[in-house]
């Protein structure tokens, strides 16, 4: 996971394993106050041809 914080918001990308199958992860942080924050995670399947199917 790399990533950093500017201002009141932090993101943080990396890779990890979901089901057996790489993911690419992306997690978010807000400041909303001095005592508040929110916390975002998204994450995406990357496709390979077996998945998709071959063009051929």
């Amino acid at each position: 996971m790399i990533g950093s914080f500017t201002g009141d918001r932090g993101d943080f990308h990396g890779e990890d394993i979901y089901d057996g199958r790489p993911i690419r992860v992306h997690f978010a942080w807000y400041r909303i106050s001095p005592n508040a924050a929110r916390w975002e995670q998204e994450g995406a399947v990357t496709l390979t041809d077996d998945m998709v199917g071959s063009s051929g």
